[in-house]
């Protein structure tokens, strides 16, 4: 809720092949979220790590991002600007880049409760 109106867009990461899951889960959150939060136009991001110890099988990816961006045009002016290109030199390092799958979506919230 609040971010409902911006454009929001989920990425499907996997770990690059000889990186264990805690090497990859704290690279991502204590070296390469630094990187995100210089990207323009973002609102709001957050990061999904796989909880493997609640996973009956292999997960099929091993993290999601979220972000929320304040316009279509603003996602267009952030994957054009050098702290994108920085964040996409980052990614190397850890992710398995031919697989990452960045989507548009919706969101459509169905149940919000406050606890």
């Amino acid at each position: 809720a609040g971010l409902s109106n911006a454009v929001k867009t989920v990425v499907a990461i996997w770990r690059k092949h000889g990186v264990e899951r805690e090497a990859f889960n704290a690279y991502w959150r204590n070296t390469h979220s630094p990187l995100i939060r210089k990207l323009p136009n973002l609102r709001a991001y957050v990061q999904n790590t796989i909880r493997s110890d609640m996973q009956r099988r292999e997960p099929l990816c091993d993290a999601m991002a979220e972000c929320w961006w304040t316009s279509w045009d603003g996602v267009l002016e952030a994957v054009a600007s050098p702290a994108y290109a920085a964040v996409q030199a980052d990614e190397k390092h850890f992710v398995d880049t031919a697989r990452l799958a960045p989507m548009v979506v919706r969101e459509v919230e169905v149940v919000s409760r406050s606890p």
